[in-house]
């Protein structure tokens, strides 16, 4: 009988490898988003605060009580632009 050494190559992936790979694949995300995000108009809380003349905690109060919609994306919450004028008036 004979036998075929076979040298195999293994590469071991560690915790912090893991963190490490999250946190690039996060930040490549956010590259691909936010413009997206930026092009069709949505707005951050603060600019929100600032157009509606509230606070952040009166920006909240509205969010929970369902009176402002808003889209939450890698923690940060965004606002359509358009419903936010529709406010204004």
């Amino acid at each position: 009988m004979r036998y075929i050494a076979v040298t195999m190559n293994l590469n071991i992936l560690t915790v912090d490898d893991l963190e490490k790979f999250k946190k690039e694949l996060l930040i490549e995300i956010r590259h691909i988003i936010e413009p997206q995000i930026n092009q069709s108009e949505w707005l951050k809380s603060k600019e929100v605060c600032e157009m509606l003349k509230i606070s952040a905690s009166t920006l909240q109060n509205l969010r929970i009580s369902g009176q402002i919609k808003y889209k939450k994306i890698m923690g940060t919450l965004y606002y359509n632009s358009k419903e936010i004028i529709e406010m204004l008036s």
